[in-house]
């Protein structure tokens, strides 16, 4: 975990009672962990997450915590949580850190547990998002809870601390809200997922407008008050003397820390090629032949699965000097992206000296570069209908609308809209990030008629200071790649289009 985001959540949830650090809300518990993000932690595709989830239910888990979220929302990702309720499990997700009345998916979605993060005063955190998914609310502010003990670690690099540290955020607020879900289920094993959850709803010490709304959903979670909602009654020895009223909540449970979405690191995205330079049957050998300019340390690369968003990555190159990486990638069945950087913003070629790159599979050259800005890219592999996303499409007889964005320096001034040829909106996204990656998988019938827009308000389309990207595909066969399209673009696809 490079950074210590997850392993602060998942303290939260199950830190052992040992006498040492923090204790977990469900010390107990077992956790299965899917990791979801890259090293980076700053991308996020739709089929990566769905991936995330159904090998949580493989697993066998009850709770699933999801201390991540963005702007973009995806009936692929809806219809995956959409059953979740009926199979006995609960997912929960943070509201999101923006402070505004936007809505941020997974915990947006119907089925979905939204939690809003609060301070040790009860009070809405200024970054919790408010709207009218909101279900429940944590304590999300200054959370201690447990964090990589050795470098890299982001998080503990911000704070300055290893092992134990406090952290801020919705992220934080929703392991509090997971592991409630646990004790419970733990407490009573025969309530279905829907009374738990009910329960939890029912007990929350109501904050802000009376009744339901929009900060604190049904307001703060109570442990104690749920677990005496499914016993039916006062629980015998526990909360009698303690001088409560009634007028204030009971204490929320013993430790405050964020889990993310619960998490196992995935399998690489590549096998390591042998000495010999030969891969396993059904991979393909990649090889990156890089020259760097004077400016070395500016060049980075990153090979990323688009099944699962696993990455490997290569960077810290000296100056004018040549490397050789090589990587066995399974191009017979997944998809990869490979992208290069510059931190410079002037490519590897030629403004300072003559750099440049050259990537080639299995012997056979893709691409050869080096006079670029910020990044360039390509896609390798099994990039149309055999990736598994695609695969997911074409079980239900559909097909797959692939969108991959990344955002220039000015991503406020973006925006994006999927419509089919009755004007019915099947996706928006506005509030994007920054120079961030976003991915988005649509399933959709091939004779439709689809029409997916993408709007700069300002109107120099993603070419703001540090430059983004916008690739659009249509069943697995790409329609359109830009930069620099003025106010906006619009992107006509499927069978059913009329020229």
């Amino acid at each position: 975990d490079t950074s210590g985001h997850g392993t602060h959540v998942a303290g939260t949830i199950g830190a052992r009672e040992n006498n040492i650090g923090v204790i977990g809300v469900a010390p107990d518990s077992s956790l299965y962990i899917v990791r979801v993000f890259g090293d980076g932690g700053n991308f996020l595709f739709a089929s990566g997450l769905v991936a995330a989830v159904e090998q949580c239910v493989s697993a066998g888990a009850s709770v699933i915590n999801m201390s991540l979220g963005g702007p973009m929302s995806s009936n692929f990702e809806d219809n995956a949580f959409g059953s979740l309720l009926s199979q006995g499990i609960i997912p929960i997700a943070a509201a999101g850190n923006d402070g505004n009345t936007q809505f941020s998916y997974p915990a947006s979605y119907s089925n979905v547990m939204s939690v809003a993060a609060v301070d040790s005063d009860r009070r809405l955190a200024s970054f919790s998002q408010r709207n009218s998914m909101v279900d429940i609310a944590g304590p999300g502010v200054l959370v201690q809870s447990t964090l990589p003990m050795t470098s890299p670690c982001e998080v503990c690099s911000g704070i300055g601390s290893f092992q134990y540290g406090a952290i801020s955020g919705t992220s934080m607020a929703t392991p509090h809200v997971a592991g409630v879900a646990a004790l419970l289920m733990s407490f009573k094993p025969s309530a279905s997922a829907t009374e738990i959850q009910q329960a939890m709803l029912d007990s929350a010490f109501d904050l802000g407008t009376s009744g339901r709304d929009d900060s604190f959903g049904f307001g703060l979670v109570q442990a104690l008050a749920a677990a005496e909602i499914l016993n039916g009654g006062p629980l015998d020895g526990i909360g009698g003397g303690d001088g409560n009223d009634g007028d204030e909540p009971t204490p929320p449970p013993p430790t405050i820390s964020p889990p993310s979405p619960t998490s196992t690191s995935p399998p690489s995205p590549t096998g390591s090629p042998p000495n010999d330079g030969t891969c396993d049957p059904g991979f393909s050998l990649f090889r990156l032949d890089l020259t760097t300019d004077q400016f070395g340390s500016e060049s980075s690369w990153v090979i990323r699965r688009n099944s699962d968003g696993a990455t490997i990555s290569g960077g810290n190159y000296g100056n004018e000097q040549t490397y050789e990486e090589l990587a066995c990638l399974n191009t017979s069945t997944e998809c990869y992206t490979f992208t290069i950087f510059d931190s410079g913003n002037d490519g590897i070629c030629c403004s300072f000296g003559s750099g440049s790159y050259t990537v080639t599979l299995d012997g056979d050259v893709i691409q050869t570069g080096g006079s670029f800005s910020a990044a360039e890219e390509i896609s390798l592999g099994s990039c149309g209908r055999n990736n598994p996303v695609s695969g997911t499409c074409s079980q239900q007889g559909l097909v797959p609308i692939d969108l991959y964005l990344r955002t220039d320096s000015y991503a406020s001034e973006t925006s994006m809209q999927l419509v089919d040829e009755n004007g019915e909106l099947l996706e928006f996204a506005d509030g994007l990030v920054s120079d961030m990656e976003y991915g988005l998988t649509e399933c959709v019938s091939p004779s439709g008629c689809y029409n997916l827009t993408v709007f700069d308000s300002f109107g120099d389309g993603l070419s703001g200071g540090t430059e983004g990207v916008f690739i659009v595909s249509f069943d697995g066969i790409e329609q359109s790649r830009a930069t620099s399209f003025g106010s906006q673009l619009t992107v006509q696809m499927g069978n059913g289009c009329v020229s």
